[in-house]
């Protein structure tokens, strides 16, 4: 994957997945995407579900919503219910435990990676995104596994169980202006 200098991008800060960023480009659609241990963007940490919410891109703003009115998504502290909500970059998303960042692309940890290191920012230019380590974490209210959401099954033909998990619709387009 590569970065688009003037999109955006949601990487992982904390926690384990895949893929470990997702790049989102100006006037590309990214198509409504599950996060979670069994989600399409994959995250591994303590607190996270199988599916604990989703993400999708309409191509200019990035919406975000949560599976579980238990276990929410928040950004930047403030919990995130099930309808779809704008979200503004930069800011924190916390999953469980794992910290995801929506910012610029020229401010993600990927595309510093891909780049030799500058020694300052350049005049005018935003200094690199700070995920917010204050946002609460699971720990800070001990995880139920018992509330977990079960993910529903299907069965295969050969008795295989596969994963079978719905998306929801895309949030409507914005009215004209």
């Amino acid at each position: 994957m590569t970065l688009d200098r003037n999109g955006f991008v949601v990487e992982i800060r904390r926690g384990n997945g895949s893929p470990k960023f997702l790049p989102l480009s100006p006037g590309a659609t990214v198509n409504p995407m599950s996060i979670g241990m069994l989600g399409d963007f994959r995250l591994e940490a303590d607190g996270v579900l199988d599916v604990h919410g989703y993400l999708y891109f309409d191509g200019t703003s990035l919406f975000v919503q949560s599976t579980d009115g238990h276990h929410q998504i928040r950004v930047n502290g403030k919990p995130i219910g099930p309808d779809w909500t704008a979200v503004a970059p930069p800011c924190t998303l916390a999953v469980g435990d794992a910290r995801l960042v929506y910012c610029p692309a020229s401010q993600a940890s990927a595309a510093s990676s891909a780049t030799p290191p500058v020694a300052r920012p350049a005049a005018g230019r935003a200094p690199p995104v700070a995920f917010d380590e204050s946002a609460p974490t699971v720990a800070d209210g001990r995880y139920s596994y018992d509330d977990a959401v079960p993910t529903a099954k299907t069965r295969a033909p050969d008795d295989e169980a596969t994963g079978s998990i719905p998306l929801p619709p895309p949030p409507p387009p914005p009215a004209p202006r």
